[in-house]
């Protein structure tokens, strides 16, 4: 997988799972909660600490920078 997508499995679901968040961050009104279970993570803190990481901000600051 990683020779193909130059990323470990676990990295690119992480990053498809970010990606499918901002968008309900951006388009829905569910609370970060519901977004980290529907995304894949079954804690939201370890998703809002994932999110913070990756994306540089947390998921509720990254919801008032957008809309």
């Amino acid at each position: 997988f990683k020779k193909e997508t130059g990323k470990s499995f676990r990295e690119y679901l992480i990053g498809v799972r970010l990606g499918h968040a901002k968008r309900l961050l951006k388009y829905s009104n569910l609370t970060i909660t519901e977004i980290a279970l529907s995304v894949g993570f079954s804690d939201s803190t370890y998703f809002s600490n994932v999110f913070k990481t990756k994306v540089g901000i947390s998921p509720s600051a990254y919801r008032k920078k957008i809309k």
